[in-house]
């Protein structure tokens, strides 16, 4: 499980988490990274859907300060993601 107190770590620029295990759904709170410019959840054992909050970082889905930071989000194909930059 990826720990939900990651979105404490609001000065993080890069998230890689990738090839690492993690089982169960994304944390919303990782949608507190607001400077995030990456980060990278594939090959792990996800499930769900990219919380709403972590979309809402993304250019095409600016958050409430109309700056969007993070370009480069990658998760596992089985993850439900309309904002994420591809899939593995």
């Amino acid at each position: 499980t990826i720990p939900f107190n990651f979105g404490l770590l609001t000065l993080l620029a890069q998230l890689r988490l990738d090839d690492n295990r993690f089982s169960g759904n994304i944390p919303d709170e990782l949608g507190n990274l607001t400077i995030l410019k990456s980060m990278r959840l594939f090959e792990n054992d996800l499930e769900g859907s990219m919380p709403e909050s972590v979309c809402a970082l993304t250019p095409d889905n600016d958050g409430s300060t109309g700056v969007s930071y993070l370009i480069d989000l990658v998760s596992d194909c089985e993850i439900e993601c309309d904002c994420c930059s591809s899939c593995l």
